[in-house]
């Protein structure tokens, strides 16, 4: 089988392997795809260093520049990550600020993905307060906890609609 059936192949390579640019949106996915892309985020999170969740996660920021380094939510991290990036998921970064390259992720994750971890609500109110949503002070490693374990909530229930 075509492992590249339904991709776009651009020229450019990457460190020799062609450069897949996919860009096709969640609900435009086989089911194993959509498992694929949940279980990329798991690991994307499960292998950030301590240092990484310490200073650079999060979950009240999609992607912020500091002198010190991105800073950035599960989404942030993942359109970081190279995997992300040659599916049309990433991050344009310049002086100016920042914005998706591609699909945004509520499109590159679906409503269901993006609601449950990117936004959920359970994970954000404790990490804010009042209702101009003054932000407590940073809690990386719950943050952390947390959207892990909604990812991971949400990948079971993926692969429990095989």
């Amino acid at each position: 089988m075509d492992t590249t059936e339904g991709l776009s192949l651009s020229a450019h390579t990457n460190r020799g392997r062609p450069r897949i640019q996919d860009g096709r949106d969640f609900d435009d996915l086989s089911l194993e795809e959509q498992i694929e892309r949940w279980d990329r985020v798991r690991k994307v999170l499960r292998r950030m260093s301590d240092h990484a969740i310490e200073r650079h996660f999060d979950m009240c920021n999609w992607i912020r520049v500091t002198p010190c380094g991105t800073i950035g939510c599960a989404a942030g991290q993942c359109a970081l990550d190279p995997w992300f990036q040659r599916r049309g998921f990433g991050v344009n970064i310049d002086r100016g600020g920042w914005r998706w390259s591609g699909l945004g992720p509520r499109e590159f994750f679906g409503s269901d993905g993006y609601d449950k971890v990117f936004t959920n609500d359970d994970i954000m109110t404790q990490f804010r307060r009042g209702k101009n949503h003054d932000r407590l002070p940073r809690k990386p490693r719950a943050q952390h906890v947390l959207a892990l374990r909604a990812a991971n909530q949400y990948l079971k229930s993926l692969k429990a609609r095989r």
